[in-house]
């Protein structure tokens, strides 16, 4: 079946290449009611992005993306896995948040992303450095995350991504606001303010988590390169995790350490196997839903009177992923509908009964599941091709 699967996309994507539109990255300002100046943000849409308009993405916000490269190989890297395996095909919209530079002000990277600190600090991050990380906070849950979701055909899932002191931003964000849903964080700094971040991650409620998170942490040479401090708050955290009797049980926590790699090298080894992880427990969480159920007409427009058709996906009422369970009732001679209570998010696919029959909806990437991630009364598709009849 996957070969078939794989043949039929390649012929369905050769067919359409002539009105193929490239992968974007569009740059955006937004003002703020939080900072004097403005944001710089980058927005990265797929290929395909404007045709397919029945596919919604989760979003993945990229923290120092006024350093292009980490921007730039985060949105490359799902294309490149989902085409090593084609069960992990999926696309991303990908969100850079820049952190500026004010001269006349001497604002950095270090103002947005440090809270002000709860104990008496000497050295770099005393002072003027740190303090604006609730206002940053604040702008993306209000400002960024909203222009997005207004903007943008968005699923509500969303994984931060940080490097140094954007990945202390994005783990003290999951612990005071839940910020992101999911969370990669590299080199983060865990000994700031007498090893707050590093206490207040192991003291976080993991246990309260009503859905499947997934967080990536790693550190390279810093432990024996940097300073002591560094290490030892580095390794309460690696013996948080390890250890069986503390590691949370309903989360998937990953740790990794990259000793041939310095501090900024190792943005590219961490995040090569963080985001084919990530991919792999998305996968994995398919089935995952919501309990609150919601009534949802789905239609489906451009059937032959003859044809069967069946609906198929992530729960029960959609039959659980057999394609020959759940059929639809004629409408007229080409559409067929059905009425069902679902949870979200719904994931699904029509049939005629086999998967060998699977349906290429109009408008949606073939082979991609179909989503309903937000509540609404009725969902219309009209049917593109069916993969047995090319």
């Amino acid at each position: 079946m996957k070969k078939k699967l794989i043949a039929v996309l390649l012929n369905l994507i050769t067919m359409s290449c002539l009105a193929q539109q490239i992968a974007q990255v569009n740059t955006v300002t937004l003002k703020s009611n939080y900072f004097d100046h403005d944001r710089t943000i980058f927005i990265y849409t797929p290929d395909l992005y404007q045709e397919y308009t029945k596919n919604e993405y989760d979003v993945i916000y990229v923290f120092d993306a006024q350093d292009r490269s980490k921007f730039d190989l985060v949105h490359s890297l799902p294309y490149l896995f989902g085409n090593m395996d084609n069960e992990f095909m999926r696309n991303f919209i990908v969100v850079g948040i820049c952190s500026p530079y004010i001269k006349e002000s001497d604002y950095s990277r270090n103002n947005d992303y440090l809270p002000s600190p709860l104990h008496q600090h000497d050295g770099l991050f005393e002072g003027k450095y740190h303090g604006n990380s609730k206002e940053l906070k604040l702008f993306i849950k209000n400002e960024l995350m909203p222009y997005i979701n207004k903007n943008y055909r968005t699923t509500g899932h969303s994984l931060g991504i940080g490097h140094s002191l954007s990945a202390s931003f994005i783990l003290d964000a999951m612990i005071t606001d839940e910020l992101f849903d999911d969370y990669i964080a590299i080199s983060a700094n865990y000994c700031y303010d007498k090893e707050r971040l590093a206490n207040d991650f192991i003291n976080y409620p993991f246990c309260k988590l009503s859905s499947p998170r997934f967080i990536f942490l790693s550190m390279a040479d810093e432990t024996t390169s940097w300073t002591e401090d560094w290490g030892q708050a580095w390794k309460k955290i690696e013996h948080f995790v390890l250890d069986e009797k503390t590691s949370p049980k309903n989360v998937k926590l990953l740790i990794k350490t990259y000793p041939k790699f310095n501090h900024i090298s190792t943005y590219l080894p961490s995040m090569q196997d963080a985001l084919y992880q990530y991919m792999q427990f998305l996968a994995s969480n398919i089935n995952y839903t919501s309990p609150s159920i919601y009534p949802i007409k789905i239609e489906l427009t451009g059937c032959s009177k003859e044809d069967e058709v069946y609906i198929t996906g992530n729960q029960a009422a959609l039959g659980n992923w057999e394609p020959d369970k759940i059929k639809l009732k004629m409408i007229n001679d080409s559409t067929k509908s059905i009425n069902l209570k679902l949870h979200l998010p719904a994931h699904f696919k029509f049939t005629r009964g086999t998967w060998e029959t699977e349906g290429y909806i109009k408008d949606a990437y073939p082979g991609y599941n179909l989503s309903i991630t937000k509540p609404q009364s009725i969902q219309t598709y009209r049917i593109g091709q069916w993969a047995d009849r090319q």
